[in-house]
């Protein structure tokens, strides 16, 4: 999954509109919410009922408006079409914690200090 990544921040911050780090961090914690909310449950099942490709894009293109639903619906889509798994609650779970610690590591890499500035003493 974590080869997933690069497709995901495209999706993440053209789709969604989260450009900036702290952008990203509320997206996930919101995407999260929903994931253990009561409409996962209709997400899960509208991934196994819609039958064809326009359908699908459909159902993601209403959710736009909506960032944390579209992530939703976005990586339910992934978990369902383009991987194996036999859990889309823990696919999705899993695929959020990747792209929060890719956030972190990007917030670490930031604010690290180059180590020839650092003046020993």
């Amino acid at each position: 999954m974590a080869s997933e990544l690069p497709d995901l921040r495209d999706a993440i911050e053209t789709v969604c509109g989260a450009r900036r780090l702290a952008e990203k961090s509320v997206l996930f914690s919101d995407t999260r919410r929903l994931l253990n909310s009561p409409a996962f449950s209709a997400y899960l099942y509208d991934i196994y009922v819609i039958a064809d490709e326009e359908g699908i894009v459909q159902w993601l293109a209403e959710s736009i408006p909506a960032p944390d639903e579209f992530l939703l619906k976005f990586l339910l889509f992934r978990g369902f079409y383009m991987s194996s798994t036999t859990d889309l609650r823990v696919y999705v779970d899993e695929a959020l914690s990747l792209m929060e610690e890719d956030v972190l590591s990007s917030i670490i890499r930031r604010d690290a200090i180059p180590e020839h500035i650092v003046v020993h003493h």
